[in-house]
């Protein structure tokens, strides 16, 4: 049996209680931080506060649904798809989009849930960090063919914000990342745990994004730093001319 997943992520964090509004039926598992809910005998959707909804074997107008109510109040801007194949016969498997289960246990579903939610987090990371990095490497290119900075004050203080502002989401959530709470005392899910965070790649990509908004960090600190160059000249030849005003002015009296 094959189930299909959609995996949304949205551009905010998600207040559960929105979630709540939504669903009419009792979460079967739940916490601060995410609901997992059971719509059929292997239908799940799984919604964690950080920003990712994730529709197990869901109906594609219930999916559809769901994300216009979520989008009245949260842009959703990404979406990605995988298949579960359950087989009896078969251990936990995990390969590229396709994951292999024995069952649909709803530990197993929260296991792979959970992960998936992670990975939709970390690719829209990764996608405003490249759009960050492009923008940096077009200001190094201008500042090559040049030799000037085209860049304000105004707009330096805006391309540190939208830095600042990335790295405080990724501080946030940095939990994610990390093993959850209900794979550590049982082996079948920590195994399964454990082949989804590798197959899914976290720690390469999230280093990677680590690498990127260092080099971001330093072009930061040398055009703030050329800005403060210039910013400072300016002031010199202000007070300069202020005092050759001064003189010139006692020379005419």
């Amino acid at each position: 049996m094959d189930l299909k997943v959609a995996t949304y992520h949205f551009e905010d964090r998600f207040h559960l209680d929105k979630a709540r509004e939504i669903f009419q039926e009792t979460p079967i598992k739940e916490d601060s931080t995410f609901l997992l809910y059971k719509l059929g005998n292997t239908a799940y959707v799984y919604v964690k506060d950080f920003g990712s909804v994730v529709f197990i074997n869901i109906p594609k107008a219930i999916v559809t649904s769901v994300i216009n109510d979520l989008s009245k109040e949260n842009k959703s801007v990404d979406i990605q798809e995988n298949t579960i194949t359950i087989n009896e016969q078969s251990e936990l498997h995990v390969d590229f989009d396709t994951i292999t289960i024995p069952n649909a246990d709803p530990e197993l579903m929260h296991i792979i849930a959970l992960n998936l939610a992670q990975s939709s987090a970390l690719h829209r990371y990764q996608s405003i960090t490249d759009d960050l990095l492009e923008e940096t490497r077009q200001f190094s290119i201008h500042l090559e063919q040049t030799g000037k900075v085209k860049l304000s004050r105004k707009q330096v203080a805006k391309y540190i914000g939208r830095t600042m502002n990335l790295r405080n989401k990724i501080a946030e959530n940095l939990y994610i990342f990390e093993a959850p709470p209900l794979a550590w005392t049982d082996v079948r899910l920590s195994e399964l745990d454990t082949k989804l965070s590798a197959e899914l790649d976290f720690e390469n990509r999230y280093r990677g994004i680590q690498m990127s908004l260092n080099v971001i960090r330093e072009n930061h600190d040398f055009y703030t730093e050329i800005l403060q160059h210039k910013h400072s000249s300016m002031l010199e030849w202000i007070i300069i001319l202020l005092i050759l005003f001064e003189v010139a002015h006692i020379f005419i009296k």
